[in-house]
């Protein structure tokens, strides 16, 4: 099999996707937390401290689940977030929190709710156009989480798309029955 990755690929990309996940598990494990203080208003940092965690990963083949995520399914994606949302009280300092998947998935819902907003004004309605403004920064947030889990799964075309004389092929990727390793985000949820 290597042989035949190697015809493919350079020996630098080779190593870099055996070892990558290996990399990321280490990384995914180990959290650095700032805990911060309030002196005079303003917040600094005065510790910092590393947090092993180990949340569960499993081996995973994307594919269509019982619940439809359709864009106009509002309860499907309510039930995505714990009813407090992720976020945590403030500790002593007062400092209130969130885990990242959940401001993640809520972003992914106002971007949901501004696509519907969009396609239910008619070209004859006087209403005042959506604030898009939520929306993006939710892009920024989005696209960050993206480049942070970097997923390096390799993943199979359904189909080739040719180019034509205006664009260039591309492919169909869906992901759909394809392994990944993900963290249970289940398990997360039953935790918050």
């Amino acid at each position: 099999m290597l042989g035949n990755l190697r015809s493919l690929w350079p020996q630098g990309l080779i190593i870099f996707a055996l070892v990558m996940p290996l990399l990321l598990d280490v990384v995914r494990k180990a959290e650095l937390t700032l805990v911060a203080s309030k002196s005079q208003g303003r917040t600094s940092v005065h510790e910092l401290q590393l947090v092993e965690i180990s949340p569960p990963r499993l081996a995973v083949a994307f594919g269509w689940d019982d619940k439809s995520y359709i864009l106009t399914s509002d309860s499907a994606w309510k039930s995505l977030l714990p009813h407090n949302k992720g976020i945590n009280p403030g500790s002593q300092h007062g400092d209130n929190m969130q885990v990242a998947l959940y401001q993640q998935l809520g972003c992914l819902d106002a971007i949901r709710l501004s696509l519907l907003n969009l396609y239910n004004m008619t070209a004859d309605d006087q209403s005042q156009p959506p604030d898009f403004s939520k929306t993006e920064a939710c892009f920024g947030t989005i696209r960050q989480a993206l480049l942070c889990s970097a997923d390096i799964t390799l993943e199979k075309p359904e189909r080739f798309i040719p180019a034509t004389n205006d664009t260039p092929p591309s492919l169909y990727i869906t992901g759909l029955g394809i392994l990944h390793r993900c963290t249970n985000w289940q398990a997360l949820h039953s935790l918050i």
